[in-house]
């Protein structure tokens, strides 16, 4: 297993703070920034046919309200599947 820390966008200092600390946290993790610039759906239209059953994103856990990150469990290092890994603030 590898941990994957996601810093909330804007949250340079936190960003900063856990890179300078990863020798705190368990070997291979990783920091990324949140990738999601916004919502992509600006508008709901209507459909003949909706193939979702569910919603697919669900809501982020406390922390990233609370702390600005989160902590993800992967099964492959960040980047593996296409992850943007990008570790400089900014």
């Amino acid at each position: 297993m590898h941990r994957l820390i996601i810093v909330r966008r804007g949250e340079t200092g936190i960003f900063q703070a856990i890179q300078d600390n990863l020798d705190r946290w368990p070997e291979g993790t990783r920091v990324i920034w949140d990738r999601r610039e916004r919502e992509r759906r600006t508008s709901i239209r209507p459909v003949i046919l909706e193939r979702r059953s569910h919603e697919r994103r669900i809501p982020p856990d406390g922390m990233w309200y609370t702390h600005g990150f989160i902590v993800v469990e992967a099964s492959e290092p960040a980047g593996a599947a296409g992850a943007a890994t990008t570790t400089e603030a900014g």
